[in-house]
């Protein structure tokens, strides 16, 4: 299994390394864009619900 996770992780980044300075930018800011639309949610959903942890994940 950490073999197979080793391959993709090592292909994904030959193919990161591979792309231009302004494509990388662009990967860069969109992977922030979705952490920060995350947090925004989350932070949305603690006023709206006026709860430290809005959401409860029952496993």
């Amino acid at each position: 299994m950490a073999s197979v996770i080793k391959g993709l992780l090592n292909e994904h980044l030959g193919d990161l390394m591979r792309m231009n300075k302004r494509n990388q930018l662009g990967q860069l800011l969109n992977f922030f864009m979705v952490i920060g639309s995350a947090l925004m949610l989350w932070k949305g959903l603690i006023l709206y619900t006026g709860s430290e942890s809005p959401i409860v994940v029952v496993l």
